[in-house]
C-alpha cells in the first residue's frame, strides 16, 4: 500500500530578518499496518522540530536556525521519554536512534539545500 503524508507549513514573519515556521500536526493518510509503528516514531521525532526560528540574510537565505539548542534538547527528551516504549525492536530502535542523532547534530546542513543556508 502506498504512504501519503499532509502536512502544512505556517511561516511568520518576525522582527528585521527573523522568521518562524511552524509545522503542522503530520497525517498519514494511507499506511501498511506494518509501517506503523515507524510512523509512531517519526510523529515522536518531528515534534523536535515543529517550530524552526530562523534568522535570515539580507539576500533571504538562512544564516542561522536560532533556536537549534532547543531542539536538540526537545529531541534529548523525546528519545529518553517518548522513543524507548516504541513497539519496535531494539535493534531497530538502537538504529533510528543513531540515525536522528547524526541528523539533529547535522541540522544546518540538513537544512541546508531546502533553505539555502549559507
Amino acid at each position: 500500500m502506498k504512504q501519503r503524508l499532509k502536512k502544512s507549513w505556517e511561516i511568520v514573519p518576525g522582527e528585521y530578518k527573523h522568521i518562524d515556521i511552524l509545522i503542522s500536526d503530520k497525517k498519514y493518510i494511507h499506511f501498511d499496518a506494518q509501517m506503523k509503528p515507524f510512523y509512531e516514531i517519526l510523529d515522536q521525532v518531528n515534534k523536535a522540530t515543529e517550530n524552526l526560528a530562523l534568522l535570515l540574510n539580507d539576500d533571504k537565505t538562512i544564516e542561522k536556525i536560532e533556536n537549534e539548542e532547543l531542539i536538540l534538547e526537545k529531541w534529548e527528551e523525546i528519545k529518553r521519554k517518548e522513543l524507548q516504549f516504541s513497539a519496535v525492536g531494539k535493534n531497530s530502535y538502537n538504529e533510528i536512534i543513531n540515525i536522528y542523532d547524526k541528523e539533529f547534530r547535522e541540522l544546518k546542513i540538513i537544512l541546508k539545500p531546502i533553505f539555502f543556508i549559507r
